[in-house]
């Protein structure tokens, strides 16, 4: 829950849309690639909300940021394989179209990803 809260406070800037077949996101060295990020997102469009650890589960922006109706909130592991609990250290937030993603980490008081 603490990575949460830290999630949740950092996370005052707007959301902006990048195209998921981008070439993955880099978060300081670390780099989501596009397929697993593709992996992903069709896992979380079919999986009950909150089945995995309390994930996946509605975006809920900070206040004041800029909201996403119908957006889904995932962790992603390091290891590029499919999160399936504990700790959080980056979360993707998926359009509810699937043509949208952003990419967050909790790292260092937590940041938006960069496109790779």
């Amino acid at each position: 829950m603490k990575l949460f809260k830290i999630f949740s406070t950092t996370l005052a800037i707007s959301m902006f849309e990048t195209n998921v077949a981008a070439a993955g996101f880099n978060c300081k060295g670390v780099i989501f690639t596009s397929d697993h990020i593709v992996g992903v997102m069709n896992l979380v469009f079919v999986l009950q909300l909150g089945s995995i650890d309390g994930y996946p589960k509605p975006y809920m922006p900070s206040p004041g940021a800029k909201g996403c109706a119908g957006c889904l909130e995932f962790p992603l592991s390091d290891t590029l394989k499919i999160w399936r609990g504990g700790p959080v250290k980056y979360r993707a937030v998926f359009g509810p179209l699937r043509d949208t993603v952003n990419v967050f980490s909790d790292i260092d008081g937590g940041q938006e990803c960069v496109s790779a």
